[in-house]
């Protein structure tokens, strides 16, 4: 039987494979492995195409790399990775004077399982604040539960509830212009 781990066993994972980084040679591999996917979906979501995104996640393992020698303990993973991710995807699109792009979308309410892996759920979080965005990407990229974003975000499972069913408000609105 496996147990679901607790945020302080994801801390713990986390800040051991950051340790390794720093200090074996197939660390930087074994953290790629790991969070590598969370890293790429999120710098695709900032960038809106496949090859900025891969750029971004080279970028970002090589801030995790140098990280990982003067960072002794991360309390948050998710909200690290995902800080640094969003920073270099933002500063990428500033260096290469690209813009994010919006198209008209059309889609069934209720059906955002369903495009989650398409190029239009990703143009439907754009138009959000920075936190629902996170939030939208845990629980739709990282399949979080909302007890599991509440402790990643370190607010109330009923402040997260409350946001993200405004998010869905708010991306329904946008899908009405």
């Amino acid at each position: 039987i496996e147990m679901k781990k607790t945020q302080n066993d994801k801390v713990k994972f986390f800040n051991d494979t950051l340790k390794k980084v720093a200090e074996e040679k197939n660390g930087i591999e074994e953290f790629y492995e790991l969070y590598g996917g969370f890293i790429y979906e999120t710098a695709k979501l900032i960038c809106r195409d496949t090859y900025t995104a891969k750029s971004v996640l080279n970028q970002v393992l090589t801030k995790v790399w140098k990280l990982s020698k003067a960072v002794t303990e991360v309390k948050n993973p998710e909200g690290f990775l995902y800080r640094i991710t969003v920073n270099t995807a933002k500063d990428s699109l500033k260096e290469r004077r690209l813009q994010p792009f919006a198209e008209n979308i059309v889609i069934e309410e209720n059906d955002f399982q369903k495009i989650l892996d398409d190029d239009e759920f990703y143009c439907l979080i754009k138009g959000l604040t920075e936190s629902l965005q996170e939030l939208m990407s845990y629980k739709f990229i990282q399949n979080m539960t909302f007890e599991e974003i509440a402790e990643t975000m370190d607010k109330p499972v009923s402040t997260i509830t409350s946001l993200y069913y405004r998010g869905l408000k708010k991306i329904k609105e946008n899908l009405k212009i």
